[in-house]
């Protein structure tokens, strides 16, 4: 009987462990939070060292510049138009595309 508790008490303790861990996380005192880009302009112009429109733009345009070299694409061009769901777009298989042409068949006069 002693050795199956000693053979336990390791897996009990892992388990508890684990349990305990997810349940005693506590959340992040506000203190320690990042602040909110409203409250960091609020606590710039209070301080008098708010950007100025111009300062703000230039800002923006650097910050598109950054994105579009590292990603090769516009950060405020519209998302790609996506194919519509099952529809694979290139050549399809002889039967897709006489379901496709049935569906689109020109309607009568």
């Amino acid at each position: 009987m002693r050795r199956m508790i000693l053979r336990l008490s390791p897996v009990v303790l892992l388990g508890c462990l684990g349990a305990g861990g997810a349940f005693a996380q506590l959340p992040t005192p506000r203190s320690e939070r990042e602040p909110s880009p409203g409250a960091v302009r609020e606590a710039e112009r209070a301080a008098g060292v708010a950007p100025d429109a111009a300062a703000r733009a230039q800002e923006g345009r650097a910050t598109d510049q950054i994105y579009r070299d590292l990603t090769g694409t516009d950060p405020n061009a519209p998302p790609p138009a996506t194919p519509l769901p099952g529809l694979l777009p290139g050549p399809q298989t002889p039967a897709v595309e006489q379901i496709y042409r049935d569906l689109t068949r020109p309607t009568p006069r």
